[in-house]
Order: structure tokens, then sequence, then C-alpha cells
């Protein structure tokens, strides 16, 4: 099988394994009572979206807290609860069900129906279903042509963006995922919060799926970011295709604008290409912001009589609170943001009883069905994560994010270009003297202009001056945050900027004029715009001396994904107004359909659609390929993979894992003369000899070793003499495969197996060879193991005494 065939195999089995999970039961269950509460389908999909995910990291976290969570309670309780809420939404009392299936079963033990007539009722009423369903998706596509044209290139060019790299690069692309793929084992033993209390909502689906359809983990690992991306281009559709209800191919721009302009820095869109908890977060803040309005919208025609049920909106709105609250909590605090916009373009309605009471039992029980398991862990003894910690050493203050320096002299100063940081101090200190010289006045000039900040001092300017002053300190401020975080080449389009602050500007504007003209979708407008513009002072919070909430890095990653939704509100608000008299529907549609081609083809002209995201893993491509095909050809913990500890987490459910690093270190200390082929020749055992007790051993060597995320000055060389010469770093863990300690590990390994293959011939072969990589395979007596220590000609190239691991 191919690369590319291994890959789209293994995606489809994942987006088939996910949808069968999330999205079908609470349709099958919940779709005619949603389609009865006249809830799009769109809405009914983002429902199913909230309600599977929810659903499913609760059933896991209970019966992890249990100790009784295995796929075969999973399956049954999952069913248990599906079908009960049907018989319950359906009024089908259990004594019915009962009766039949007894009838049934008469029927068939008495010879009164056959199997295989039974088998085939069932699969009539498969068919039947299946029918229905296809049926359907058809009436959409022949009522919906040109949406569903929309749908399919959108789809394609945000899965070419973001997904090209899964094709590229098979292994983890984020240093932390080895520890998530650890948290998601522990769970297959029954130990949640294995390293402490964290949100764990993106393990326990990833659990559900790797456990019921036995896919395995470290391959639901790799390709999650692609599950991720897709999941968040549709509830960015689904969202603005809700605002924007006129014009539908806004909704496809929105994406567009998402995947496609070349001008912004890749760093603020790779951690979609990493498969981590937060960018999953992300999914769920727009559906439950959609809920929010429209639980509004609802109850206002609740208050005129009308019956549109509102319950199921803040119900909603409350699931999609708790999936951010127990997924990744930077996901929660993007939501309240929003939240925040919101409240103010709604405020003369939130605070009356009928809104007041249902906004609050919503998010108390978002928060109660997010925070009840981690709770009773808590008083189970455990206690948090340790990056929990640090999130909120961020939060306070007291952990330093990336953001840079701010003065508390001035008025607002944005300190980015380091440097005239001090200059700027330091003249301004000199001003309020009164002792600036001609030649310090011009370095001073000078320095003002490098970051674009004009240093005020409040003692000798009037009140006006100084406010002119904080405000256009403060948009600089915003500029330049945009211009080192998030925007490419500043010089060429530093318009760019400027726009997008004057467009976030105008939707802000125009949010706040409509709620005296009762626009519904003006008041989207203010709650995104103000959203958006929280998250920017965020981004801005060290220059503007605010506390930083958020991490800068994971910040700009929010704004990047968002913002498109503002540039997309200004051009629907136009098109509104060129249309406003036209009320044929096809107008609407051609007219958003031209306008998103022609900002398409505008961004294609000149330039600016960005190549696919690549993102370098941490393994050879090579070696996930050796794993996979080891872990098919082997019964589970008949064979050991030495490597790096890359695969220790990948390959602990199925198999042994060895350290080259402690191989290494035995190595150093062997004493031994001759080579001892077996363990029963040896008399005695001592420090040095290397036994591993399975019949299939197998020697994991890149022969261009990565650096593991630490560049070195002379990264990407092959391993060497020289390199096996070398002492290994005096580290633990994951730091002793860093940088030049990678490449030292792994010419020290090359070299041995090179050495030993000579000494048992047949026995080792070349299982894979690649250019970059190397695994050989080692064939054994179980019961009379190999002794893999030898003189190799680099084993006494250490630095004063070696401990072995524990």
């Amino acid at each position: 099988m191919s690369l590319n065939q291994l890959v789209t195999t293994e995606l489809v089995k994942i987006i088939i394994a996910y949808f069968l999970t999330i999205i079908v039961p609470p349709a099958i269950v919940f779709g005619e009572k949603l389609k009865k509460r006249n809830l799009h389908y769109t809405f009914r999909l983002m429902a199913y979206l909230l309600m599977g995910n929810a659903f499913v990291i609760n059933l896991v976290l209970y019966l992890e807290l249990l100790h009784i969570c295995n796929k075969a309670t999973l399956v049954i309780f999952g069913f248990g609860f599906y079908i009960s809420a049907a018989m319950f939404l359906y009024e089908i009392k259990p004594k019915d069900v009962l009766k039949q299936l007894q009838v049934t079963a008469e029927k068939l033990g008495g010879g009164f129906l056959g199997r295989k007539t039974f088998r085939a009722h069932v699969r009539e009423e498969l068919h039947r279903a299946a029918s229905r369903l296809f049926a359907g998706t058809i009436g959409v596509v022949i009522h919906n042509p040109l949406e569903v044209l929309g749908f399919i290139g959108t789809m394609a060019l945000t899965l070419y963006i973001f997904g090209s790299n899964d094709y590229m690069n098979l292994g983890y692309t984020a240093s932390d995922l080895p520890v998530h793929n650890y948290w998601i084992n522990a769970l297959g033993d029954n130990e949640p919060f294995v390293a402490g209390v964290y949100p764990m909502g993106y393990h326990c689906v990833v659990f559900f799926l790797h456990k019921v359809f036995g896919i395995e983990t470290y391959i639901l690992l790799r390709h999650w970011e692609v599950v991720t991306v897709i999941l968040f281009a549709a509830s960015l559709m689904s969202f603005v295709g809700y605002v924007c209800k006129k014009h539908t191919f806004m909704a496809f721009l929105a994406v567009c604008f998402f995947a496609m302009p070349s001008f912004v820095m890749e760093n603020v869109y790779t951690r979609f290409l990493m498969g981590i908890p937060q960018e999953y977060a992300h999914v769920f803040i727009l559906p439950s912001l959609m809920f929010l309005l429209e639980f509004f919208v609802r109850r206002k025609e609740e208050e005129k009589g009308r019956l549109v049920p509102s319950t199921l909106c803040w119900m909603l709105f409350s699931i999609g609170l708790s999936l951010t609250i127990s997924i990744h909590f930077y996901g929660t605090f993007v939501l309240l943001f929003f939240c925040i916009g919101i409240a103010l373009a709604y405020l003369p309605y939130i605070f009356r009883k009928r809104y007041f009471f249902s906004l609050l039992k919503s998010g108390l029980l978002g928060l109660l069905i997010a925070v009840l398991p981690m709770g009773i862990s808590l008083l189970m003894g455990n206690e948090f994560q340790g990056s929990m910690g640090w999130a909120l050493g961020v939060i306070s203050g007291s952990t330093s994010s990336s953001n840079t320096g701010n003065t508390e002299n001035m008025v607002i100063a944005d300190l980015t270009d380091d440097d005239y940081t001090d200059d700027l101090e330091y003249y301004a200190f000199l001003e309020k003297q009164g002792i600036l010289d001609e030649e310090t006045q011009a370095s001073y000039k000078k320095a003002q202009e490098a970051t674009g900040i004009t240093v005020v001092s409040s003692e000798n300017n009037n009140i006006p001056t100084i406010v002119m002053a904080k405000i256009k300190n403060g948009i600089h401020t915003l500029y330049n945050s945009a211009k080192e975080n998030m925007f490419y080449g500043f010089e060429d389009y530093a318009w760019v900027i400027y726009i997008v602050l004057g467009i976030l500007a105008f939707v802000c504007v125009i949010g706040f004029i409509g709620q005296f003209f009762h626009w519904e979708f003006a008041r989207a407008y203010l709650g995104m715009g103000l959203g958006i513009g929280i998250l920017w002072i965020i981004l801005s919070a060290k220059a503007l001396s605010l506390p930083a909430l958020m991490d800068a890095n994971r910040t700009k990653t929010f704004i990047g994904s968002f913002i498109g939704i503002i540039l997309v509100f200004a051009l629907d608000f136009v098109l509104q107004g060129l249309t406003f008299f036209i009320k044929k529907r096809w107008v609407h549609v051609g007219v958003s359909m031209v306008t998103a081609v022609a900002v398409v083809f505008l961004f294609y002209n000149n330039g600016w659609i960005r190549e696919p995201f690549t993102l370098e893993a941490y393994e050879t491509n090579g070696a996930i390929l050796c794993l996979e095909s080891i872990m098919d050809e082997n019964n589970d913990f008949t064979y050991t993979i030495v490597s790096a500890n890359d695969e220790y987490r990948m390959v602990s459910d199925r198999g042994y894992h060895y350290e080259i690093a402690t191989f290494i270190k035995h190595l150093f200390l062997y004493k031994g003369g001759e080579f001892s082929d077996a363990y029963s020749d040896l008399e005695e055992v001592d420090d040095g000899d290397i036994f591993i007790p399975t019949s299939k051993v197998y020697i994991f060597i890149e022969k261009i070793p990565g650096d593991n995320g630490v560049p070195y000055a002379n990264s990407g060389q092959s391993v060497s003499e020289e390199g096996a010469s070398l002492p290994i770093p005096a580290a633990t863990y994951q730091e002793t495969y860093c940088g030049e300690g990678r490449w030292i590990c792994m010419s020290k390994m090359y070299y041995w197996a090179k050495a030993y293959q000579k000494l048992i011939g047949d026995d080792m072969r070349v299982y894979y060879e690649d250019d970059e990589f190397i695994c050989y395979e080692i064939t054994q007596n179980a019961n009379s193991n190999y002794n893999f220590s030898i003189d190799y000609g680099f084993n006494d190239c250490g630095e004063g005494e070696v401990e072995l691991d524990d």
C-alpha cells in the first residue's frame, strides 16, 4: 500500500468512526424533535455535534471514575442511553418493547420466523432508512446546487491547505502529543486524571474511538488535526450562514478568509496542524454562540405570543459551554469574551426575568456538566495537573507569556522594537526634566518613529492632548502587535493591518447603531466585533499595561481563525444595502456568489493565496510505517522496539519498548571481553549486560537524525563516527534526544548495529530502510536471549559515572 493510500484509508476510517459515534446517534434519536422545533438543518447538525461530544465525554469519564470503562460497557451504556432517550421522547413504554422482543424471540425459537426471513426484515428496514437519508441528501443537492458546489469547493480548499501536511509527515507534529497519548492510554487502565486533574474531554473522545472501533491511539492523534479543521470549517460556515441568512456564499467566503491569506504568518495557524486539545475546543465556540443568539431571537418571539420554544437553545448553549471547559479552558475564555459582546448587544433584555434566569441556569448547567467529574476526582484525593498551574500563572501574571515589555512612565506605549525600548524610557525621562538636547532629541524622534508611539507627559499637556495621544498610541499598539505576531511582509502589507482594524471598528459601529433599528444581525456584528477586539487587546496586553489573561501565541491563533468573520460581516452589510429592495432569493444568492468569487480571484491574481501548511514531524515517515507494519505482523507483547522515546507511548498497549539512552548507558558499563551470544552462556550477569526477553527485537535508528524541535549548529547532519565518539548529554527523558544529543545517540546506535550484525549474521536483518531511517529486526530464542552488550569501539566515551534509569 502506498503512503497516500495508507493515509487516505486511515483518515476515512477515522471520519466514518467519528460520524457514527458523534453525529448519527443523536440525529436518529433527536432529529425529528429538533425538526419540529423549526431548527434549520445546519442548526440540527451543530446540535448533534454538541450533544454527541458531550455524551461521549461524560460517558467515558463516569465509567472511568467507576473503574468499569471498557469496550463492552461503552457500547452497552451508549446504546442504553440513546434507546432510553428515544423511548422517553416518543413515549414508548418499556413493557411494550420487552413484549415485542419476547414475541420475536419466541417466533425465532419456535420456527415460526426463520432466521433468513428475520435478517431480510432487518436488511429491509436498514435499506429504507438508507433510502430516506439518500433521498434527503439528493433533495438538498437538487434544491441548493450552487451552495453544494460552494461547500465542496470550500472544504477542498481547507483540506488542501491544512490537510496536505498529513500526507507528507506521518509523525506527531507537537511535542506534547506523547503526553496526551500517555493520558489516553491510562484511560484504558481505568486511571482517569493519571497525571492530575485536567480537562479530559479531548482525550475521552479519542479513547472512545480507539476502544470501540479498534483504531490505534497514535493513528487517531496524528490525524486528529484533519478532523479538527473539518469540524471548525463546518462550524464557521454554519455560524456565518446563520447571521448572513440572505447571502449564502458569505459562509463559504468566511472559510476562505480563514484558509487563504498568504500574508498571515504561518505560526498563527500551525496549531491547527498539531491535533491538540485547544484547537478541538475551537470547534464548539461558534455553535455555542449560534444557539445563544437564537435563544434571544426566540425568547423575544415568545414574548409576542408566538410558539417558538427557546428552552432548547439555552440548553444547547450550556452544552457548548461545558465542552469548552472540559476540553480546554482557553476555549471557554474566548467563548466568554464573545458572550460579553453579545450581552452588551442585548443589554436591554438580559436583566429581564425571562432572560436572566434562563441564562443563569444555562451557565450553571454548563459549569456543572464539565466540572462535576473533575470535582469528584479532586474529592478522591487527586491534585491538579502541572500545566493547570502554569495557565493560572499566565492569567495572574506570575508566569511570563510571549508578549513584549512596557513602561509605566508613558501614557500608553507599545515597545515591540527592542532596539528602542530603553531609549524611549530614557528620553521620556530627559524630556520631563527639560534637559533633552538637540542630539538626543533627534534620537528620541527616531525611537518614536520606529515604534509609532508618541510619549506624552501628563504634567505638561492638557487633557485633550493626552486623550488623543492615548488613542493614537493605542491604535499603534494594536498595529504593532499584529505586525509582530500575525502578518508577514508588513512593509508591503502595512495597509492590511489598518484595513482590518478599520473594518473591525466599522462592524462594531454598525452593530451599535443597529440596536436602535432592532437589526438582529447587528447584534451578532457587535458581539463578534467586541469579542475579537478583546482578544486583540489581550494580544497587546503587556504593551498596554494590562494583565495577560492568555498566552500571546495562543491568542493570535484565536484571532486568526475568527477575524475572517468580521471581514465577511462588513461585506454582508454592503450587500444588504445594495439588495435592500430586492426580495428574490436567487438574487441574494447570486450577488453573494459573485462577491465571493471576485474576492477569491482578487487573492489569486495578487498571489495572496498561501501554499499548503507544512510542519515537521518529530518522527520520520519510515519510523511510523515500520511501527504500523510491526504491530500488524506480530502478536501483542511478543516484540520490543528499541528507539528514542517517540514510540514509547505509541506501542505501550501492544508491545514493549526499550530506551536508546538506557541501551547506550549499559554499553558504557559493559566489562566483558568476548562476545557471549546468549543468556544461558553467562555464568554471571553484570550491569553492562543487555537482555530483552522477546522473540523479536526491532532497532529504530535515524540515519539523518532530527533535532526534536531544538535546532543546533549542524542540524540535519548524518550519523557519523564523530557523533558516536561523543558522550551522550547528561539529561533525562526527552532532553536526551533534543538537538545534538539526538545525533549522538543515533550515531552510537548506528555503529553498534553495524558491529552486532556481523556477530549474529542472519538473525539480524534490515527490516526497513530509506534515506533517513533504518530499522533492524533481530530474531532470538525467547528462552535464551542474546546479550546485546558488545565492545563496538565507542563504548568508553562517557564522562564520569553513568547512572542507569529506574
